[in-house]
């Protein structure tokens, strides 16, 4: 049984998972960087939201096309707009709706606006990591040549 959860753990952690990984966090603290300064100099958290992940948008799709899943193929528009779509759904569709939905009751439970707005955005980003790899590995960045390198 041992055996069988340490061979799941190993295909779990795939390097191009490790790198989405990595990617990530870079990603999320330009994102998070941006959107605790437009708030704190009091703009309102959806629209400082749509700048903060429209600036990690152009970092994410180059680092994760170059660096996590290494396509060799040449930026297509078909691949930009496929990205385009995936990303724009949950950066500007589920993490508002994440935010728009839990922010008020985070802000009613804690008291604390800077919390809440920090809390809901976690969430809001949880969702969306799960919605981007799952698209990115499956839809924008596969191709034949990466889908055997993925089978070996």
């Amino acid at each position: 049984m041992a055996k069988k959860n340490k061979h799941h753990a190993k295909n779990f952690l795939t390097p191009d998972k490790i790198r989405y990984m990595i990617v990530g966090v870079i990603n999320t603290i330009i994102d998070f960087g941006i959107l605790m300064i437009l708030t704190f100099i009091g703009m309102r958290i959806v629209p400082a939201n749509f700048i903060s992940t429209g600036t990690a948008f152009i970092f994410s799709f180059i680092a994760n096309k170059n660096y996590t899943f290494r396509s060799s193929e040449r930026a297509s528009s078909r691949m930009i707009v496929k990205f385009i779509a995936v990303t724009l759904i949950s950066a500007w569709g589920i993490q508002p709706l994440v935010i728009g939905l839990t922010n008020p009751a985070l802000r009613d439970i804690f008291h604390d606006e800077l919390f809440a707005n920090f809390t809901s955005k976690c969430l809001a980003i949880g969702v969306g990591l799960i919605w981007n790899y799952t698209l990115y590995s499956s839809f924008v960045f596969y191709t034949t040549k990466r889908a055997r390198r993925v089978a070996n």
